[in-house]
């Protein structure tokens, strides 16, 4: 989980690695995805300033728990933030199969 504030690692180009904690904040209006940190700003290289290109980081803790009908299960997490741990996500898309892998499809033995 994010400790609130940004921290900042770059590397030289002898192989030193340098590290600062800041007072910036890594969340809220003027943390992630509020600047400019490459020549086309995010991710997706959209060139868009403020365009939200930060993924949702994934669950936490995520569990599933079954019971006697087959049909019903419970699941339990930590929700991710909308913007890495940042934010709050607004919706899930979950999804599932009851089918077993094709291995010989997906590279299994």
């Amino acid at each position: 989980m994010p400790t609130g504030f940004f921290e900042v690692v770059t590397q030289t180009l002898e192989g030193g690695l340098f590290g600062w904690e800041t007072a910036g904040p890594a969340c809220g209006e003027n943390g992630l995805n509020a600047e400019w940190w490459s020549s086309h700003h995010d991710e997706r290289n959209t060139s868009w300033y403020g365009h939200d290109t930060l993924p949702p980081s994934l669950p936490l803790d995520f569990h599933v728990y079954f019971t006697d009908d087959p049909d019903v299960f419970e699941i339990v997490m930590t929700a991710p933030g909308d913007d890495g741990f940042c934010g709050t996500a607004t919706a899930f898309d979950l999804r599932y199969t009851t089918t077993p892998p094709d291995r010989k499809r997906s590279g299994g033995v």
